[in-house]
């Protein structure tokens, strides 16, 4: 979903919220009552679209991720009105460059499964899973992501299940070998018993994260699951502004946090979010 703001001066700003139903016209309610406002007061006006949200009882969800959009716009315009890149409206850059992994979802295969409203392209074909790793390592990519939440009934694995995840990551770290690293994503699936026996499963191969073992919601059980495994536990695309955020990061209930600045609340929001992380290490 792609937001555009104008501006009278002809200006326009881009930004680009999370596809969810009911985002676009969230936008549109949002945005119409920020007309007229100084596009460069951006604090001000996030504050002033938080507030309305809040006074419906919505401050996640549809509503944060139609803010994250036009909160980006309006950086976007930032920039273009003082000329300037957004690295250096967030205070300078850090580094030069910034390593990225590619998400390779259930890898090669020719089976489309349902997910929600979307189709996964994958067969959970151990084949299917080393080809793709196979194509993004020539790639250049020194790290990559495939998913492991098996179709089926949510939450409990069987022997079987256990057995075919285990021969999915065992094919592809044949395939990178030791010098790519190997992160994998459950999409909160599987419930805490499950996912501790996985997480010692996986232990052998070098694990970069496992991400959303488990429901997000309840805290002390991922803080559970963290302080019983070795592999790092990794979640957040679901968590919303630094208010959602801040719990699971008081409590170190997880090794990564991981933000979907879609939906998380924008750019500015985001650097808030990553400080309160930065605190804790």
């Amino acid at each position: 979903v792609i937001v555009e703001i104008k501006t009278n001066d002809g200006l326009i700003g881009l930004g680009e919220a999370f596809p969810s139903q009911g985002v676009r016209e969230m936008i549109k309610i949002i945005g119409y009552r920020i007309l007229d406002e100084d596009p460069t007061e951006i604090n001000r006006i996030f504050q002033k679209m938080y507030k309305y949200c809040q006074g419906m009882g919505y401050t996640y969800g549809v509503s944060m991720s139609a803010i994250s959009g036009i909160e980006m716009a309006l950086l976007d315009l930032y920039g273009k009105y003082y000329k300037i890149p957004l690295y250096k409206i967030l205070g300078g850059k850090l580094r030069n460059k910034i390593r990225l992994y590619a998400d390779c979802h259930a890898g090669e295969g020719e089976i489309l499964q349902s997910y929600g409203d979307h189709l996964i392209k994958g067969s959970f074909d151990p084949e299917a899973f080393a080809r793709k790793a196979e194509k993004v390592k020539r790639e250049g990519y020194t790290a990559l992501k495939f998913d492991i939440d098996l179709p089926g009934d949510y939450y409990s694995l069987t022997y079987e299940e256990f057995k075919l995840i285990e021969k999915l990551v065992d094919k592809v770290r044949e395939t990178i070998g030791n010098n790519v690293d190997l992160a994998l994503d459950c999409h909160w699936r599987y419930n805490l018993n499950d996912a501790l026996k996985l997480a010692k499963i996986l232990e052998p191969y070098n694990i970069l994260w496992l991400e959303d073992p488990i429901p997000y919601e309840n805290v002390k059980t991922m803080k559970e699951l963290k302080n019983s495994v070795r592999i790092p536990i990794c979640t957040g695309e679901n968590l919303f502004t630094r208010y959602g955020f801040r719990e699971i990061i008081e409590n170190m209930a997880v090794d990564i946090i991981s933000p979907d600045y879609q939906k998380a609340g924008g750019i500015l929001e985001g650097k808030r979010i990553a400080e309160l992380a930065e605190i804790y290490y």
